[in-house]
């Protein structure tokens, strides 16, 4: 038994509301397809497009900002600095660097090793 023709040969149901919606559909689409209102919602767009590019850059270039002044400033001191104040740098006796406060004599200290040169060559220039 074939059951096609039947479905062909009975009317479209029709649902309340379908041709509002059409028509709106319809409408949707001639506005779509007119330009009058595009080139200057376009223009629009584009210039606010821009504005938020400027905006994005200049926030980009804030935060590295910020970023490069976090790792220039000296890290707050930790938990166990606070308990002991001593072990804070500021608080260190000799000033803020501890190597200048107990500096190591090395014998092989190229400063001395060159100013030790100079001496001897001196002393050999005083004896010619």
């Amino acid at each position: 038994v074939n059951l096609a023709p039947q479905f062909n040969q009975s009317p479209p149901i029709s649902f309340p509301g379908l041709s509002k919606q059409n028509d709106i559909f319809g409408k949707l689409m001639e506005e779509l397809n007119s330009n009058k209102t595009k080139p200057k919602q376009d223009e629009e767009l584009m210039s606010r497009l821009e504005q938020l590019e400027l905006k994005n850059l200049k926030l980009k270039k804030q935060i590295r900002q910020e970023q490069e002044k976090q790792k220039q400033a000296p890290a707050f001191p930790s938990p166990a600095q606070q308990m002991y104040p001593f072990m804070q740098m500021q608080n260190f006796p000799y000033g803020k660097n501890p190597a200048e406060a107990f500096p190591q004599e090395s014998e092989n200290d190229p400063k001395k090793l060159k100013a030790e040169k100079r001496q001897r060559k001196k002393e050999k220039k005083e004896r010619k």
